[in-house]
Order: structure tokens, then C-alpha cells, then sequence
């Protein structure tokens, strides 16, 4: 019975979440200690059906392993103290259960004569099958199933990508008509439902409901790439749409040792493209050699050519992504889980080293060996950073992803090939090592002191004055010369983080380099005496779409409502924009159409201003950078369907302010002088009343101050469940489904009511509840806008969320905005805090979600799902999850 391993999870929570992000710990489990004696039912238990995913009783199997997991989770109920014994076999029956499900149903039928549209729904349909394949494969690779399991998997994978090959065949075939020799722009009228349903409330449903203005990115690309032409989909005609994917692999009677001689030599010096290309021959290879094997054991040429197979994919799974980039600014948490995720990366390239000295692969021994000397360098990064933490536990955690990417702290050293024998480098990774039982390594005392000395040395840098004049020349060359010298200390931040050192005024010091070299941009701007263009800014998310999805009255009411609350802040001269001061900034030029701006001053204590645009500020609180709005980008959203709006002067700093909607109804909203939301309710037209937000008890009178670092006061989280109940990925899943994840309670004790802020700004307490992250809407690079094509996929999410507020009208959802490593912290946290802002704004416009339900909030760069600083499309993205147990303190509504 095999368990799935703390290192195991760890490995696959780093790869598929980025763990150093979410700062989460997953313990050993109870089961890992020593079973308590079984008695003889259990044991009977512990005996699970039969299991073969090439069998074809799969629907018998997974009706048996159901059934089999119902009795054990009833023995458990019975009598709990059979819990530790049984857990074993409830893991294993997990993983089986998953992958029956992946195989109980065919593959569909083929029809290379369908028209295009047919064609494009078919590929779609099989690259979902093909990543769900290959999801299977992973789960099954850390289950560690059995050679044959991962067999079949790999069978059914190189049936899907064969297929894929011919669809896309026939796609190129059937999209490139005569005259045209680029038929990209043909399959344009395919998305036609991607606008249709969304149902707009607003008044006037135009017929192209909400179409995000940035159609540019040519949702279905497909067609066009022309890709790799296989031989045998090229004629259209006569396709016979068999039903069984099967006549491709070659009969049993191939010759399986001219197969293992013609085999090509594998080549790991090439890019990752390439490489794939090299998994996608083989897995065709490997699915025609397991087609032709009637029997194991009968023919022992064919089975050495399958093991041959399996163990070049093996190797060259190795390849196929580049090292995932390691971050050294994580907290201690996430710093032993990407220890142990390069352990487990070792063990398994030494494998892989191993196997290819026996088998005399000389072509990849050099790559091999050098890539395990990058893993082993890599590890001592490591092991350097956690030293430099565990020792006190009491040093500061930098927050997870840091404000500064700096390009990659520590570049990693050259590879150094002699290491590949020595396969234990770092302490073993199976047991989870608590930080007193880390590696440690000697401090080296000379080099600690001159950081700290290069640290002051940098701090104590007298910034230039700005250069006189108008000479855009001289003032491009002084903004160049302050951007080198912000690289330098982003790069000396990031050294000083994994040292342990107190980088405050480092941060602080590179903050005031970015207002430098911001401040010099605005000039070089309007040098030369050009006039300066009126600014752009850009309009407010919610005007914006209005305006493009037709309901150009109901974005004016909104433009008129946005101003009149804007004066009355003004007149009233209270405080409820966050810092703001009476009276109207006279150093900026006006923009035409818009309100005069406030003068926003921020509170003593609150942070460095980094910059700002329109109403989003950056802030440097510490040594983190966050983006908070100035207020009013969040009442946007709650002045649709609004006819009036009212601000009223408390008295202590207090201000409300009352929108009136349409429907009667009233939404009020309690800030302090710095902009912190004390309370916010709805009250129906029959004065019902809801409470939304109550912060009263812990913000009342109180400055704001950067929250606390849980990551400090609260310890590693224990995750309990499944990662995919934790992590929902929205494409994978139904509504149902995400109302279950949604609806669930925290997945640990909830100490207290926490406020709005100290959730908004700390990864470890929103950790405490799961998430849905919403893969089917990612954004275009350095746009906030929702591609037309991506509409539809709002629906399960949508109807979800209507759901769990029918039951529930207090719920209170955040929506997270997320961006990519490419780009300046600064513009990725403004981009992606205007990503949130999309999402819920096309949450309440479509559906039966009232946009006060919805808090938003950007994190940039600092949490990557994938961990790369390329440009990564899955990284611009949204999440959402129900913070109502954490404002309750753990109450559900």
C-alpha cells in the first residue's frame, strides 16, 4: 500500500501553486506514525479491488473503489480509533478513484469531416482531455503507482496527442481556402456565443452586451500557427469517423528491435520546444509498442523497447522546463518547501544519471551531470537563506514575493558537473525538518559585515538634485543613471533579505530613487515646453465598461455621481479619501472632463508614496510595496443603479457616506479620516439591514499602521485536505463544486475578527481559506480589460457566487487581481489591482451580485501560480475566495 509522502505534496504544491507564495507548510500526516494494531475487519479493509486502467471493467472499478471508500470512511465513522490504520488505504483509494474517473469514459468519437467550427470544438475538447491526462500522469507519479498504471496513462496520452496532431491537420487543411494564403482571419466567426450570454441588468441590453474594448488579442489563435503538418490528415475526404481511436498503433506483429535500433538518439541540449517535441515522439512510440503487446513477458524485445521509451520520456520530462526560479525572499515556510522540492528534483535527476550510465547513454550523461550541479548549487542557496532565518525565529519574514523582483537574487552558479554522485547534499526531505533541524552552516562573519557596510554605504547615498532646464537630453540621461542605481539596490535588497539583515532602509532609500525617477519622467514628458497631454488617465474601470458595452447613459449617471461625491468630500472637508487634505491640487494641470483632484497626503506612519495613477496610490510600508485606492475607485462600483449620494460629517474623523439606489435600497458606508472602511451595510426598501463590514471594535480612532506579519505570529499552516478542494481551479470543476469550495469553512481555527486590512495585506490569514482560481480568465500583457471570448467563462463562476449570496446575503468575496514578473512592481500592482477591479465589476453587471458583496484587491508580481519571471499568461489572472469566516472571526454569515 503505498502513501502519498509530505515531499511528495510539497513537490506538487510547489509546481502547480507556487507555495513559496502562499507560505504554506503541509505536516507530516498522522498516518506517517506508527499504525495502531489492526483488528480483523480492518484488515479486510485494507484489501482494495483489483485496479488496471487498461482494463475494460473500468466503470465496475470505480464503482467498486466507491463503494470501498464509503465502508472505510463508515469503519472510520464507527470507530475512529481505526483512523491511523485505515488512512493509508484512503489515500491510495483516492488516487485511484481520480484516475478511474480520468479513464471510465472513451475517447469521443473523431470526425475529420466535420465542417471548421466542428473541427475547432473537437481540438479544444481534446486538449482539455489532453491536460487532464496528463494530470492523471502526475497524480499518479506522486501516488507512486505502478509501472503499468503510469503505462496506460502514457498510452492514452499519445492517443490524445496523435489525435490533436490530425485535428490540427485538418484545421489548416480546412481554414486555408484557395485564394487566401493566410487563413488566420477565417475562424473569427467561430466565438459568436462569447457575447451573447451575458445577461446585462442594465437598461439598455445593448446587442453586444458588455464587449470588453481590447478585442485585439485574436481569441482563437489556432489556426494560424500552420502547425506541424502529419502526414495522414491532409486529405479531408472520406474520413469514416470511426469511434475507436485505436487503428493508428500498428498491428502486433511490429518488429520490435529494428524499432529499439531506429530509435534517435536523444538530445537535451536544445530548447524546451524541442524537447517536448522529442516527449510527443516518443509517448507516439510508446503508445503503439503497448498497443502491439498482447501479453507482458511474450515478447521480450517488445517490452525492452517500452521500458526503453519510458525511460527516455523519464529523462526528458526532466528537460522540458527550464528550473523553475527559486525564491530566496520567501518566508522560512516557503524556503523548506522549495528545499525539499529541489531534493526531490535531485534524487530524481541522479535516478535518471544513474539509469543512463547503466544504460550506456553517453549523448545525455553531460547534461545530466551539469543539471545536477545546478540543483546542488541551487540547494546551498538554499540552505544559506533558511540558516540565515531558522536560527532566532524571531527575524522579521520578508512578505512573501518581496516588492522588488529583483532579476534573480543570488544568480545561480555555473553548473558544476563533479556532483553527480554525491546524492545526499542536503538533509534528507521526507520527514519536513522544523527549523531547528535544518542544515546549518557556518556564518561567515567578514562577509556579513561588509553587506552591512554595502547596505549603509547605499543608504547613505545622497540622491542628485534634479537637472535644471528642459533639455529632455539630460534629464533621459539623469532618469537612465537613477535606474541603474535603483538595479543596484534592488539586487543589494534582495541579498540583504536572504541575510537576515534589517532592510527598511534600503527599501525606503530605493523608494525615493523610483519618486526621483518618476518625477523626472513627468518632466521629460512636458519638456520643450509641449503641452502636456492631458494626462489619459485612465477612465474608471466601471465607466469603462459601460461605455463599451453601450449603456453610455448609465456611465454618465456614474461620471455624475463620481464628481458630486468627489465636491462633497472637498466641501465637507472630511477625510474620507483616504488622506486626503481640503482643497485642490494647483501643481497639476486639469484634466478636461474631470473633477479637480484632491491633494492626497498621507497619514503619519502609513508609508513612502512610491507613485500614483488616478485614484490607485503605491505605497512602501516597511519593506513591502502595496496599492490601496484613494476610495473612490471603490465606490465606483457602488454607484451603479444609484440615483444620489450623500456624505455626512460624524465628528472624530468619522465620515458616512449614503448611496441611494434605484430599487430603494441604501448602501452606507462608515470611513475614518484615513480612509479605512469602519462599517458598511445595506438597508432594503423595507429597512431590512445587513451588515456587510464591521471593523468598529479594532479600527475606531485607530492610524493605520502596516498589519501585523502573521507569517510571525501565527504558525505553519496545517493543510488537512486534498490540495485540489484547497486550490479549486476553475476550469477543472463544476458550480457545484465551487459553491462547495466557497461555502466551506476555514481550513484551520480562525483566532479572532480581523479587519478588512490586516486580510487584504497578509497572505497567512487569507491562506486560511480556500480559493477558486479562475484559469479561464486571464488577461492580455499589460491589459485589465476581459477578452469577448472569455465572457462565457464568468458563468459557472457567476451562478456560483448568486448562489451562495441566496443563502447567505452577508457574504463578502475578495477578488484578487494577479499579474505576471515582466514590468516594474509599481506598474504590475496598479495593472493587477485593475484586474480585480474588471472581474468584480463583470461579476455584478451580468449577474445577481451586488457589487458592495465584492472587495478587490492587486498583488502584482508576489504570487505567481507559475514560477517564472518570463511573461506567463496563467500568472495575469484572478482569484476569488469568501473572507466572511476571517471579518466574523470564523463565523460562516
Amino acid at each position: 500500500m503505498k502513501t502519498v509522502s509530505r515531499k511528495t505534496l510539497a513537490g506538487l504544491l510547489l509546481a502547480g501553486v507556487a507555495p513559496m507564495a502562499i507560505g504554506l507548510t503541509i505536516l507530516p500526516p498522522a498516518f506517517a506514525q506508527a499504525p495502531a494494531p489492526v483488528e480483523a475487519p480492518v484488515d479486510a479493509l485494507l484489501q482494495l479491488p483489483p485496479f488496471d486502467l487498461s482494463a475494460p471493467d473500468i466503470e465496475a472499478q470505480l464503482a467498486a473503489h466507491q463503494a470501498r471508500q464509503a465502508e472505510i470512511e463508515a469503519a472510520i465513522t464507527a470507530n475512529p480509533a481505526n483512523a491511523a490504520a485505515l488512512q493509508p488505504a484512503i489515500v491510495e483509494i483516492q488516487i485511484r478513484i481520480q484516475l478511474l474517473q480520468a479513464f471510465v469514459r472513451p475517447l469521443p468519437a473523431l470526425d475529420l469531416a466535420a465542417p471548421l467550427a466542428g473541427l475547432e470544438e473537437q481540438l479544444r475538447a481534446h486538449q482539455a482531455l489532453l491536460s487532464a491526462y496528463q494530470d492523471a500522469m502526475t497524480t499518479a507519479r506522486a501516488g507512486n503507482q505502478a509501472g503499468t498504471t503510469l503505462a496506460a496513462i502514457d498510452a492514452r496520452i499519445g492517443e490524445v496527442t496523435n489525435r490533436i496532431a490530425q485535428l490540427e491537420g485538418a484545421i489548416t487543411a480546412a481554414a486555408a481556402p484557395a485564394p487566401a494564403p493566410e487563413p488566420a482571419p477565417a475562424p473569427e466567426p467561430v466565438p459568436a456565443p462569447a457575447p451573447e450570454p451575458i445577461p446585462v441588468p442594465a437598461p439598455e441590453p445593448a446587442p453586444a452586451p458588455v464587449p470588453e474594448p481590447v478585442p485585439a488579442p485574436a481569441p482563437e489563435p489556432a489556426p494560424a500557427p500552420t502547425p506541424e503538418p502529419t502526414p495522414e490528415p491532409a486529405p479531408q475526404p472520406a474520413p469514416a469517423p470511426e469511434p475507436t481511436p485505436a487503428p493508428e498503433p500498428v498491428a502486433p506483429t511490429m518488429d520490435a528491435t529494428a524499432e529499439l535500433n531506429a530509435l534517435p538518439d536523444l538530445n537535451l541540449a536544445v530548447g524546451p520546444a524541442e524537447i517536448e517535441a522529442q516527449i510527443v515522439a516518443d509517448d507516439a512510440r510508446l503508445a503503439t509498442a503497448l498497443a502491439a503487446r498482447t501479453t507482458p513477458g511474450a515478447d521480450p524485445a517488445l517490452d525492452l523497447l517500452i521500458a526503453e521509451l519510458q525511460a527516455r520520456i523519464t529523462i526528458l520530462e526532466l528537460f522540458v522546463d527550464p528550473l523553475p526560479a527559486i525564491d530566496l525572499t520567501a518566508p522560512l515556510a516557503g524556503l523548506q518547501i522549495q528545499l525539499e522540492d529541489e531534493n526531490i528534483r535531485l534524487a530524481d535527476t541522479q535516478d535518471a544519471l544513474s539509469e543512463a550510465e547503466a544504460a550506456g547513454r553517453t549523448a545525455v550523461l553531460g547534461a545530466l551531470q551539469t543539471r545536477v550541479g545546478e540543483i546542488t548549487a541551487r540547494i546551498d542557496q538554499l540552505n544559506t537563506a533558511i540558516t540565515a532565518l531558522a536560527p532566532a525565529q524571531q527575524t522579521p519574514e520578508p512578505v512573501p514575493g518581496g516588492p522588488v523582483p529583483a532579476p534573480e537574487p543570488a544568480p545561480e552558479p555555473a553548473p558544476a558537473p563533479e556532483p553527480a554522485p554525491a546524492p545526499e547534499p542536503v538533509p534528507a526531505p521526507e520527514p519536513a525538518p522544523a527549523p531547528g533541524e535544518l542544515m546549518q552552516q557556518p556564518q561567515n562573519d567578514a562577509a556579513a559585515a561588509e553587506l552591512d557596510a554595502e547596505i549603509a554605504d547605499f543608504v547613505a547615498i545622497v540622491l542628485p538634485e534634479p537637472v535644471e532646464g528642459n533639455d529632455v537630453g539630460a534629464i533621459n540621461a539623469q532618469i537612465a543613471s537613477l535606474r541603474d542605481l535603483r538595479t543596484q539596490g534592488e539586487a543589494l535588497l534582495a541579498e540583504g533579505r536572504v541575510a537576515g539583515r534589517d532592510v527598511t532602509p534600503l527599501a525606503q532609500k530605493i523608494a525615493g530613487i523610483q519618486i526621483l525617477i518618476t518625477t523626472l519622467e513627468e518632466r521629460a514628458a512636458t519638456a520643450g515646453g509641449a503641452t502636456p497631454t492631458p494626462a489619459a488617465p485612465t477612465p474608471p474601470a466601471i465607466i469603462e465598461q459601460l461605455t463599451a458595452g453601450g449603456n453610455v447613459a448609465e456611465a454618465q449617471q456614474v461620471q455624475t455621481l463620481r464628481e458630486q461625491l468627489l465636491q462633497a468630500f472637498i466641501t465637507a472637508g472630511v477625510g474620507a479619501i483616504l488622506g486626503q487634505q481640503p482643497g485642490v491640487d494647483t501643481t497639476k494641470p486639469p484634466v478636461p472632463g474631470e473633477p479637480a483632484a484632491p491633494v492626497y497626503v498621507p497619514p503619519e506612519g502609513f508609508g513612502i508614496v512610491v507613485g500614483q495613477q488616478g485614484d490607485r496610490i503605491v505605497f512602501l510600508q516597511g519593506d513591502q510595496y502595496v496599492v490601496r485606492g484613494t476610495g473612490t475607485e471603490e465606490l465606483d462600483r457602488l454607484l451603479v443603479d444609484a440615483n444620489n449620494v450623500t456624505v455626512r460629517d460624524l465628528g472624530n474623523g468619522l465620515t458616512e457616506t449614503t448611496i441611494y439606489r434605484n430599487d430603494g435600497s441604501l448602501i452606507v458606508t462608515v470611513t475614518d479620516q484615513y480612509g479605512q472602511i469602519i462599517q458598511r451595510r445595506r438597508i432594503d426598501v423595507n429597512g431590512f439591514e445587513v451588515i456587510l463590514i464591521d471593523n468598529t471594535e479594532t479600527l475606531l480612532g485607530a492610524p493605520p499602521v502596516p498589519p501585523p506579519r502573521f507569517t510571525e505570529i501565527l504558525p505553519p499552516l496545517q493543510l488537512n485536505i486534498p490540495i485540489n478542494q484547497y486550490i479549486v481551479d476553475a476550469a477543472l470543476v463544476n458550480e457545484a463544486q465551487i459553491v462547495a469550495a466557497l461555502s466551506a469553512p476555514p481550513v484551520e481555527a480562525v483566532e479572532r475578527a480581523y479587519t478588512l486590512e490586516e486580510i487584504l495585506h497578509s497572505s497567512r490569514l487569507r491562506n486560511k481559506v480556500r480559493r477558486v482560481d479562475l484559469t479561464t480568465i486571464t488577461f492580455d500583457t499589460g491589459s485589465a480589460a476581459i477578452a469577448p471570448s472569455q465572457f462565457d467563462e464568468l458563468i459557472q463562476i457567476g451562478r456560483a457566487l448568486e448562489t451562495i449570496l441566496a443563502a447567505n446575503p452577508n457574504t463578502v468575496f475578495l477578488v484578487e487581481g494577479h499579474a505576471d514578473a515582466v514590468g516594474s512592481d509599481f506598474s504590475n500592482l496598479i495593472l493587477s489591482d485593475r484586474r480585480a477591479d474588471t472581474i468584480a465589476i463583470a461579476l455584478s453587471q451580468n449577474f445577481n451580485i451586488p457589487p458592495e458583496n465584492l472587495v478587490t484587491q492587486g498583488y502584482g508580481e508576489q504570487f505567481l501560480k507559475i514560477p517564472t519571471l518570463a511573461a506567463e499568461r496563467q500568472n495575469r489572472r484572478g482569484v476569488i475566495r469568501n473572507i466572511t469566516p476571517l471579518l466574523n472571526g470564523g463565523a460562516a454569515g
